[in-house]
């Protein structure tokens, strides 16, 4: 497989949210972090989202037979699909246990662990960006290109987490006063 390859990319990819992802679910149950579990829950969906594509991509370039007459060209839609539902279902399940918790009033305070794992993982999502835009670019691949388009919105949805806990921890240490109607 070739560095350059979209193949390579979403390998890449693949890894690269494993690894974010592991981390911060781990990190989010140590740190009582809900919104850094979240976090890693989406980078989890991700992974899926990254396979479905390589599964797409290796079914797609396969030739017409007697059973696909028209070729394979849609196995990277179908696996888009099973790809939505899997994210579709995780998020459900964090909407339904924060809602549980806001009704229950059962909150707690993250540990300042969970905003720098969210600042980091966020800064090397953005790396994982730069270069699978750039892989992207040289292959014309659009499976990567929106690949690519994913690492950017979970870096930016780090970043953002990470502002999210920094804000709780503020609010808790009683920087930031908030006033409930």
């Amino acid at each position: 497989m070739k560095l350059n390859s979209p193949r390579f990319g979403a390998w890449f990819s693949t890894f690269a949210y494993l690894l974010v992802a592991a981390i911060k679910i781990i990190i989010a149950l140590q740190a009582a972090s809900v919104a850094l579990l979240a976090d890693g829950l989406n980078n989890l969906t991700d992974i899926v989202t990254s396979v479905a594509l390589i599964i797409g991509l290796y079914i797609a370039k396969k030739q017409r037979d007697d059973n696909h007459p028209y070729g394979h060209l849609r196995a990277e839609n179908v696996a888009s699909l099973l790809a939505s539902f899997v994210i579709a279902t995780i998020g459900f399940q964090i909407l339904f246990d924060t809602t549980r918790s806001i009704i229950n009033n059962n909150y707690a305070t993250p540990d300042p662990l969970a905003s720098w794992i969210a600042f980091g993982s966020g800064a090397f999502m953005f790396i994982v960006y730069f270069i699978n835009r750039n892989i992207a670019s040289k292959a014309n691949s659009q499976g990567l290109k929106a690949i690519a388009k994913d690492n950017f919105s979970d870096a930016l949805v780090s970043i953002g987490t990470g502002i999210g806990v920094l804000g709780a921890q503020l609010v808790f240490l009683g920087w930031i006063q908030l006033q409930v109607l």
